[in-house]
């Protein structure tokens, strides 16, 4: 899982699809990336319809970080 792998390191930011993290590689911790956690089970009154738009542009989201050439992406 990502958490046997990489150990969470401070938060960066977030937004309205979740935070992002600065996180280590425990094989290598001289290794820093940025982890995009995406909580699903986070309810807003304000946005009821917010995990359908999350599974709708996620795709889209993916397909743009698949054609990121980056040793910092995880």
């Amino acid at each position: 899982s990502f958490s046997e792998r990489y150990l969470y390191d401070g938060h960066l930011g977030d937004g309205s699809y979740g935070d992002v993290w600065r996180v280590k590689d425990k094989e290598d911790p001289s290794l820093e990336y940025a982890a995009k956690i995406i909580d699903f089970t986070t309810y807003r009154p304000d946005y009821p319809d917010l995990k359908e738009k999350i599974l709708k542009h996620l795709p889209r989201e993916l397909s743009v970080l698949s054609r990121t050439h980056s040793p910092y992406v995880v």
